[in-house]
């Protein structure tokens, strides 16, 4: 099923690690209605096109097919103004694996420290630790040197990052709840982290059977949404 995933392994996750940046998003070419926001393309609500679709600053839910031609709800994200996207404004705490405890202000902050310190980048690591925007962390993270050893590594990183930022901050723990069980999936040409699929592509999007990645980090939010579901529950 769509919802079904395994972390990438390391010939795909070698693929993706340097290429979403401004340079990339440049180039897609937009129909009319969207509008530049930072890396971005987002899509105004009059030009999306109608199958009971709800905008959302940068998300995008409505009803689509899975991979087995299956009807359900999808929520998709893009950009850094979504709450769900790990440039998003987000502090949190938590310790790294230099067992020093540090608060950060995104989650691609997190990730991109636990990187610095898996390839022993001490100068990367300083410029993270000063930066305090998504995009600027995702620079310098870019930047950072591969190893193979952080390919066995980064799943685990992303999901300790991205689970403190929405269960210490509970307005964003809210917007993630609100999804309900819609299936939620990156639109972004990286196919590792995203579905392969750039958000321009409206029409390709609500059918899984057109995605070209393996829609990690979607699968990841999803499963922190299921803990807070729990949580919420037991409360």
């Amino acid at each position: 099923p769509v919802h079904s995933v395994e972390p990438p392994t390391v010939e795909e996750t070698q693929q993706d690690e340097p290429v979403e940046t401004a340079r990339r998003s440049s180039r897609v070419r937009k129909p009319p209605g969207w509008y530049r926001s930072g890396d971005y393309a987002c899509k105004s609500v009059v030009s999306i096109p109608s199958r009971n679709v709800e905008y959302d600053g940068c998300q995008v839910s409505g009803l689509g097919q899975d991979s087995e031609g299956n009807y359900r709800m999808f929520t998709f994200l893009f950009g850094y103004k979504s709450p769900l996207s790990n440039h998003h404004p987000a502090e949190f705490s938590v310790m790294l694996p230099n067992h020093k405890f540090a608060t950060f202000s995104t989650s691609e902050q997190h990730y991109y420290m636990c990187k610095a310190l898996a390839v022993k980048d001490v100068k990367s690591y300083k410029l993270l630790l000063q930066a305090t925007e998504g995009r600027r962390h995702k620079t310098i993270g870019n930047k950072i040197k591969k190893a193979k050893t952080w390919y066995l590594q980064k799943w685990g990183h992303m999901y300790r990052g991205v689970r403190q930022k929405f269960f210490q901050n509970s307005e964003l723990a809210a917007v993630l709840l609100k999804t309900g069980d819609n299936y939620i999936a990156e639109a972004t040409h990286l196919q590792s982290w995203g579905i392969g699929i750039h958000i321009s592509k409206v029409n390709e999007l609500f059918d899984a059977r057109n995605w070209k990645g393996r829609n990690a980090m979607g699968v990841l939010l999803m499963q922190v949404r299921a803990e807070l579901q729990d949580q919420v529950k037991e409360t």
